[in-house]
């Protein structure tokens, strides 16, 4: 105890002109941050460290991290009764177009999408407001990614309807919702660590890449997908991705395997499979009715509106009731295939 470090607090005495300096000083920065045009500027992303990568505690940690991070909340029964689950996708929607527009990262969707859900599962909104909670949300999740989007942009974004005040004000007011947490794993996380334990000569190509962060983006913006952890959602996405491009066989080795490093049940992972492709199914066909309208993360020249079908394996329907039954967010009636 001798050698314990203790320090103590001696508060000043306010001082007007030592308050208006350092608010001078704060609404100066604020003011240049926001004439800085970086719109033209690519984001750089880290490379990818192989010692991470290969290093098996790495991903062991991660699995482990989101099991106690994942909670699965029907906020639109228990808690939000002006706003609905269409509210979210065209809200979801919006995101998606802000994030391409400004050419942000996928994981800045992800993230931002995620705590937008976790702010409505713990305190209740008007449907006014809820392009303002998905804007406050974007710009945490820039800031987190190091690509701020600032206020005054977000609010053009949202044609003037969202002021940069009450963005800022709101940002305080989500912060402190979610306790400052905003480092959460999505399933973008999970995908270069699994691809990283299969055969590179399967997945080493743009188009498998390309479509892998197209359904993990389509994901996000159903909310039904809510009840899956960000990992399953990863490897249920890779597999989907690389189902066209290698044979049955081969399609089964890359189940296995998957299952292996990340212990999902089989059951499972083939059951949110065929949710990912009914879904995609469903946006294929309002493709073919609305050629001229984009779904997110499926671009118009990604899908093939001369043929409007999917080859998709049996749904397993006993599994997703199991899983609704185990207090998940929605009833298996209530996902739309």
């Amino acid at each position: 105890m001798a050698n314990m470090l203790l320090c103590t607090e001696e508060m000043m005495e306010d001082s007007p002109d030592m308050d208006s300096s350092y608010a001078t000083r704060i609404r100066e920065k604020r003011i240049l941050s926001e004439q800085l045009d970086f719109s033209g500027v690519q984001p750089k992303s880290a490379y990818l460290d192989n010692k991470i990568l290969d290093d098996p505690r790495v991903f062991a940690s991660m699995l482990k991290t989101e099991e106690t991070e994942h909670s699965v909340l029907n906020y639109f029964k228990d808690l939000q009764d002006d706003i609905t689950p269409s509210m979210r996708y065209e809200i979801a929607l919006w995101m998606f177009q802000v994030c391409e527009e400004e050419g942000m990262d996928e994981p800045v969707f992800l993230r931002s999408v995620n705590y937008m859900d976790k702010y409505l599962a713990m305190a209740k909104i008007l449907r006014n407001e809820f392009q303002l909670l998905a804007a406050v949300c974007l710009l945490l999740g820039s800031k987190l990614a190091g690509t701020t989007i600032t206020p005054t942009r977000l609010s053009y974004y949202t044609a003037h309807s969202v002021s940069p005040d009450q963005l800022r004000d709101w940002e305080k007011l989500v912060l402190g919702i979610l306790k400052w947490d905003l480092y959460n794993l999505v399933s973008s996380d999970f995908v270069q660590h699994i691809l990283h334990r299969l055969p590179q000569n399967m997945w080493d190509n743009e188009a498998v890449k390309d479509t892998i962060k197209t359904l993990t983006t389509y994901c996000a913006t159903d909310y039904n997908f809510g009840i899956h952890l960000p990992s399953i959602i990863a490897s249920a996405s890779i597999a989907a991705a690389l189902g066209p491009h290698v044979g049955p066989k081969s399609f089964e080795e890359v189940l296995q395997t998957i299952h292996q490093v990340t212990h999902i049940e089989m059951d499972l992972l083939r059951a949110c499979i065929d949710q990912i492709k009914s879904k995609v199914q469903g946006a294929v066909e309002e493709n073919c009715k609305s050629p001229g309208k984009n779904c997110p993360g499926l671009p118009s020249n990604s899908v093939n509106t001369s043929n409007c079908s999917l080859n998709s394996m049996e749904t397993n329907e006993e599994k997703l009731v199991e899983i609704s039954q185990a207090g998940t967010p929605t009833d298996v009636a209530d996902i739309h295939f």
